[in-house]
């Protein structure tokens, strides 16, 4: 960044530190924006206010996409709801790197890196999660029983390959989110039309979102049966993201949701307030 690009800037995070919810640590904040370039860093208490000498250009949305890489929640719910010893390391301002792409080519978060692995580390959420339960024998979240398992399995595969393409494009660009090459967001359409497109994905949602309730939940609380699995918490993750859109959600799905987060208690409710936390700053209104 050039010298005569930056000037003082006050960023304003609404919605975090409140009541003792959404926290984030003005450590983290500062270090954010000292990532992004920024000099002579300041933050006001637990407020989520922050001054800092920096460019101004497409400020917030940088902000925001550095803050969202502490949002890849499923395998930070698993690792403290299996009471795994593990380290989380920051990594905000280092993906993209050489170093960061060498161990994972695809940039992608959440990254585990661990001995024993083929390349050293492995990425994608759902099979960081089938590792560590496989590894440590977590058959409370991973069933050992083959056609319990292919339900896991199956719940899963159907989130990430038809219901989540339909989520990102509903919610993407209220959460300031990049999408992805080849989607309206990303096209040269008018607003109209991206906004159209928005609308016709989240109305989309439905049809997947009921077919999970009749298949997966049909006659048990779970998809795990009794105790939530690794697919229950990468689902009930998944639908906290709705809330930036408003979502209507169905009165079984709050339930659901609540639910998991009964179940694991703190292992979800201390990760979770990190997107909790997020999605009402992106709703909050400007003033």
């Amino acid at each position: 960044m050039a010298d005569d690009a930056a000037v003082r800037c006050a960023l304003l995070l609404r919605g975090v530190n409140v009541g003792g919810h959404n926290k984030l640590a003005m450590t983290d904040l500062r270090s954010v924006l000292v990532d992004l370039g920024g000099r002579h860093v300041a933050t006001y208490l637990q407020s989520g206010n922050a001054v800092a000498e920096v460019d101004p250009d497409g400020l917030a949305g940088r902000v925001e996409a550095a803050l969202r890489e502490r949002l890849d929640l499923s395998v930070r719910v698993l690792v403290r709801a299996a009471g795994l010893d593990f380290e989380e390391l920051d990594v905000w301002g280092k993906k993209s790197t050489p170093e960061f792409l060498g161990k994972d080519p695809a940039d992608l978060t959440p990254l585990l890196e661990e001995e024993g692995l083929p390349k050293g580390a492995l990425w994608e959420s759902c099979a960081i999660m089938q590792y560590l339960c496989n590894k440590h024998g977590l058959t409370q979240f991973y069933p050992e029983d083959p056609g319990e398992r292919a339900m896991v399995d199956s719940a899963m595969f159907y989130l990430t390959g038809t219901f989540y393409p339909l989520l990102t494009r509903a919610t993407y660009p209220t959460l300031g989110f990049g999408q992805y090459p080849g989607e309206v967001g990303t096209s040269d359409a008018d607003d109209d039309m991206k906004a159209k497109a928005q609308q016709e994905a989240e109305a989309a949602l439905a049809a997947p979102l009921d077919a999970f309730r009749a298949h997966f939940l049909d006659g048990r609380p779970f998809v795990g049966g009794d105790q939530p699995s690794i697919a229950d918490i990468r689902w009930a993750v998944t639908l906290e993201f709705l809330r930036a859109i408003d979502y209507e959600f169905p009165t079984w799905a709050e339930e659901y949701v609540a639910r998991v987060e009964s179940a694991l208690g703190d292992a979800y409710s201390e990760p979770a307030a990190d997107v909790r936390g997020y999605v009402e700053s992106v709703k909050a209104p400007v003033s």
